[in-house]
């Protein structure tokens, strides 16, 4: 393929530039919050980084059609949400894009061509969806995006890398090919052989074997260790933490399979076709190990990073004057910068560059043993159920049981408040990056498990609860905290109620800050303190409250409707924003409530089966029959009495 038939263009050049077309056959736009929220966050954390460098959205492959027009192949998921980008933050010129023979999906793209009334969007229109969500990540006052800057720096600064297959491409050969086509080989696979290369042969099998032990996120470490070495390295209870690196070493190469022949550093052997199809460890019968992780390894790994550099603080020379300086602040918890990041430890020489490694795959071990015993994970057997289990040794095989126990005189027990809390952090922040509650666990397990050898349960608890107050006070209080300032910040924030346009911000008020209520809630009723419920209904939340758990709730909804009028016939659009009109639902929960009135949702979500959110249990219980009027004064009531909680320290 010539160069001519590649060009790099940025989106600004891409408004003014060709109009391309979505064949019938690709599948409608589907992107998400998940997907969409990653793409602000990219774009954003590239502009902060720097501002006047490129950042390269992704590849963009296409055919030119007879009459001059591109027949998109492979990017019209990006093309979309850049579209809905644009009109998000007003700018005039968008990319021409059409869809062949989906007139419902032309209008939805024309209707954002205005600024629409978000509020008269139809979130079941995925394009529609897809702008409310962007809006609100954009707006979200936790994100901290400059608008203007951001709009600037997208225009300017992202681009995309635009193929042209060749004319009289047969089209249904490529896309066998594309579907057909492997795996590129991952940013921490080449990570792990750069590494491996400051390492003497000796090290290289027991590196790659905890390495590889530690990147399955979905089985507990311990699990992805051999049978005939677990008990060496961690005990015949599996309940030690190794720190010493040559110890392993030495037992691993008294254990070499014959078949290994040192060969894992080499990355011409991780390129090849077979590479992926290898059997990293042998898995027992056995497999109740498997779990849905909260992160994924590459972020994982930079967790890690972060806890490395702040242990190793002294060890680390500088870098030379032409590059970034090594410090926490400067590394990121953005997988996309995997490589940038760790460069300081296999890329800048120094006379120590061997010990150093061996010390940071230590340190990733002991952060996986931490993370594998006291931090949450997803149930195998039932979607959005949180665990917080420990492996162990039982009949030549293992059992999972709780990390803690729960004692007699208690009315919780420990496992089941770090279930919620934590939960509610991940919840908070679903994507797999940028986890910056995790990260700040992750330390404090490190921290802590390093000066004790043991985690103590109410520890953990205060510290959490304080982490909690930090992210509320600190982020949206008076006066806003970057995350890394409050997680690695010994002084106090200021812990002064927050007042203000915050609590009339209707969709655009931040999840977290419904997230924490849920859980101060579920503290609280735990605990019978029902004072925030509406006079002799302590009963009907009793009845509700034990079976909630965090899900993924990422729509706010109107608890009374957007489209609703008072009684003097007068809107009142800032009663109906206000936090006491408001609670999260699931998008789909709110696609066929949202009209409703609040008697009929109330009818609607209490059905057995059905958990809804603590606040809107709250919100039903002063609804009792169809003429119960849902009014300014119920709605202040209720937002009084939830901002107050909000707004109070957690008593332990």
């Amino acid at each position: 393929m010539s160069k001519s038939n590649i060009k790099i263009l940025t989106i600004k050049e891409l408004c003014n530039g060709d109009h391309y077309i979505v064949p019938i056959y690709q599948r409608n736009y589907a992107w998400d919050d998940k997907e969409i929220r990653e793409l602000i966050q990219d774009i954003n954390s590239a502009m902060q980084r720097n501002k006047d460098a490129n950042y390269y959205l992704g590849s963009l492959v296409v055919y030119r059609r007879d009459d001059g027009n591109f027949e998109v192949i492979d990017g019209q998921q990006r093309l979309t949400t850049l579209n809905i980008l644009l009109a998000c933050l007003e700018h005039n010129d968008r990319i021409k894009l059409s869809f062949e023979h989906r007139r419902a999906a032309d209008e939805s793209l024309e209707k954002l061509t205005e600024v629409p009334n978000i509020t008269s969007l139809d979130k079941n229109d995925s394009i529609q969806n897809g702008y409310i969500i962007a809006k609100n990540i954009l707006q979200d006052h936790g994100e901290k995006i400059d608008r203007e800057n951001f709009k600037d720096f997208l225009l300017k600064q992202v681009k995309i890398i635009r193929t042209e297959v060749p004319p009289n491409t047969n089209l249904n050969h490529y896309f066998e090919i594309m579907n057909n086509r492997g795996e590129q080989l991952e940013k921490h696979e080449i990570l792990k052989t750069r590494l491996m290369d400051k390492l003497d042969n000796s090290s290289h099998h027991a590196f790659a074997k905890i390495w590889d032990a530690c990147s399955d996120m979905q089985r507990y470490t311990i699990m992805s260790i051999k049978p005939e070495i677990r008990e060496k390295i961690f005990g015949e209870d599996w309940v030690i933490i190794p720190k010493d690196f040559e110890k392993i070493k030495e037992m691993y190469n008294d254990n070499i399979d014959s078949d290994n022949n040192h060969t894992e550093n080499k990355l011409n052997n991780i390129t090849s076709p077979d590479y992926k199809n290898r059997e990293i460890v042998t898995k027992d019968s056995h497999d109740s190990a498997l779990y849905d992780s909260v992160i994924d390894f590459p972020n994982f790994l930079l967790c890690v990073y972060r806890i490395y550099i702040e242990h190793h603080s002294d060890g680390i020379e500088k870098a030379p004057p032409d590059q970034v300086e090594v410090n926490i602040k400067a590394t990121s918890l953005d997988d996309k910068n995997l490589l940038d990041d760790f460069k300081h430890l296999y890329a800048v020489k120094n006379k120590d560059n061997k010990n150093q490694v061996k010390e940071f795959i230590i340190i990733l071990l002991q952060c996986r043993l931490l993370f594998d015993k006291y931090v949450i994970k997803g149930s195998p057997l039932k979607d959005t159920e949180w665990v917080l289990r420990q492996v162990q040794p039982q009949n030549n095989t293992s059992d999972y049981s709780n990390t803690f126990k729960k004692s007699e005189d208690s009315k919780l027990s420990s496992n089941e408040i770090l279930i919620m809390i934590e939960s509610m952090f991940h919840v908070s922040s679903p994507s797999k990056n940028n986890k910056n509650w995790l990260y700040a666990t992750l330390r404090w397990l490190f921290i802590e498990y390093s000066k004790y050898s043991d985690i103590n349960a109410e520890k953990f608890i205060d510290f959490l609860h304080n982490l909690c107050e930090k992210f509320y006070f600190g982020r949206y209080g008076e006066k806003q905290h970057e995350f890394i300032d409050l997680i690695l910040s010994s002084e106090d924030i200021d812990f002064s109620p927050i007042e203000g346009d915050i609590w009339q911000r209707g969709t655009n008020t931040p999840h977290f800050i419904f997230h924490r209520l849920e859980y101060l809630l579920w503290y609280n009723f735990s605990q019978n303190n029902f004072s925030v419920i509406p006079a002799g209904k302590e009963e009907e939340i009793r009845k509700s409250y034990d079976e909630f758990h965090f899900s993924f709730r990422n729509s706010v909804e109107h608890f009374k409707p957007q489209n609703s009028r008072f009684k003097n016939g007068e809107e009142a659009p800032e009663v109906l924003d206000d936090f006491g009109n408001l609670c999260l639902l699931s998008r789909s929960d709110n696609s066929k409530l949202s009209n409703e009135t609040p008697y009929n949702k109330k009818q609607q979500q209490l059905k057995p089966g059905r958990v809804p959110s603590l606040k809107q249990l709250i919100m039903m219980a002063y609804i009792n029959n169809e003429s119960d009027e849902w009014n300014a004064k119920t709605i202040e009531d209720h937002r009084k009495k939830m901002t107050s909680l909000l707004n109070a320290r957690i008593k332990n």
